[in-house]
């Protein structure tokens, strides 16, 4: 009989959003009936759901300032032990496919060949482009046998870098909503388990906290929508990934301090639960995106969104017909704000649009197909499902390729 197609999915971000992406993704290939794997760096968020998932660690994360600052001489030892764990567990476990969802170091481009010795091909999953940081990105991109990106300027994107366009895959970004449960708390009881007083109507900012994410923007029209209505709340829930404190400067000057609530930390998976069950919207203010699991996770709630006329959010939103598109602005993102606050319809309807997206466009059946068709094709196999009955690759009927030994 067949062997099932076996995949190791690559994820050396061990919490955050990349990580509940990579960790859905495995749990329906898994259901589709791939033999899958995910390797990470330990210590690993511990996500519901997933026990069915086999986890492996290719070494230990930077975690707290001891370790930082033994990492100038300590990062090549590191990196070289991830490699040697990564070929490990590749000459072990088999795989047809190694994807890989983040870079493992600088020069990981370096040993994609060697992986391809033992028979995998190397899928590569570009969550963000970064061009400042070619020409690394670019080996990266070439040396991989397929990129998958999640929107439309990332595929325009990596072809105006010169990227072979034979080898970009589109793909959806895949829904959370079998990640975060059947159904949200009760939107006031949420709101009072944050301190909001009855009747106030709550905008949420969610996730890491970056200057591309443009939180002065909302901010600024935040301040704006205080003077139409005093009741209105903006909840910043995330870890700051620059220094905070002109953020707070600006809350003060916009004596907007009473109004804004703030969680500056990594938000861990079971609280999430509070502020998006919370929230009236879900507001996106980004200056440069190209997806983002928080869109995902609004749909997941039923919450309608706004969001800037930036990369591939604007896009999903105006295809799924979830929420308002603002030019990036404060004035226009507190208008498209206000309107949804005020027209109750609209904005139940726009949530309804996020659940029913969820269960169809981005559902973890329509997305593994996607995934397991780029596998298949990748491998020079016809059909579309996991594998059972069909030709193993030559590589995989007679054993590993010889590594030079």
């Amino acid at each position: 009989m067949t062997q099932p197609l076996r995949s190791l999915i690559v994820e050396p971000n061990s919490q955050g959003g990349h990580w509940h992406y990579a960790v859905t993704l495995a749990r329906a290939l898994h259901r589709r009936g791939v033999d899958v794997r995910v390797a990470t760096l330990f210590p690993y968020e511990a996500i519901d759901g997933t026990d069915d998932i086999h986890i492996l660690t290719l070494g230990r994360g930077a975690n707290g300032e001891s370790e930082r600052l033994w990492l100038p001489y300590r990062r090549v030892l590191d990196h070289a032990h991830k490699v040697r764990m990564l070929v490990q567990t590749v000459r072990e476990f088999r795989p047809h496919i190694v994807h890989l969802h983040g870079a493992l170091g600088k020069f990981d481009f370096s040993y994609f060949r060697l992986l391809k010795r033992y028979g995998a091909r190397v899928v590569f999953t570009a969550h963000d482009l970064t061009p400042w940081r070619w020409p690394d990105d670019l080996l990266r991109y070439r040396s991989a046998d397929r990129i998958l990106v999640l929107s439309g300027n990332g595929v325009s994107d990596l072809r105006n870098y010169g990227v072979d366009e034979s080898k970009i895959v589109q793909i959806p970004h895949i829904s959370y909503r079998q990640l975060v449960g059947n159904k949200p708390l009760p939107r006031e009881e949420a709101k009072a388990s944050l301190g909001l007083p009855s009747g106030a109507s709550a905008l949420l900012f969610f996730g890491r906290i970056e200057p591309r994410k443009g939180l002065e923007m909302l901010i600024d029209a935040h301040a704006r929508l205080t003077r139409e209505r005093s009741n209105i709340y903006l909840i910043v829930a995330g870890e700051p990934g620059e220094v905070f404190g002109h953020y707070i400067q600006k809350i003060e000057e916009l004596s907007l301090s009473s109004r804004v609530i703030l969680d500056l930390r990594y938000i861990p998976f079971d609280r999430v639960k509070v502020y998006f069950s919370a929230a009236d919207v879900v507001v996106l203010p980004y200056r440069r995106i190209y997806q983002s699991g928080v869109l995902q996770l609004a749909y997941a709630f039923g919450r309608p969104v706004v969001v800037t006329d930036i990369g591939g959010i604007s896009e999903a939103v105006e295809a799924d017909g979830t929420g308002l598109i603002s030019a990036p602005d404060a004035d226009s993102l507190a208008h498209a704000i206000l309107r949804l606050l005020t027209d109750k319809e609209l904005a139940s309807s726009m949530g309804e649009q996020g659940l029913l997206v969820a269960r169809t466009r981005y559902s973890w059946e329509a997305v593994s197909e996607r995934v397991i068709s780029t596998y298949r094709n990748l491998l020079g196999l016809s059909s579309i499902g996991a594998g059972e009955g069909d030709r193993e690759p030559e590589a995989f009927r007679t054993g590993h390729q010889s590594d030079g030994r």
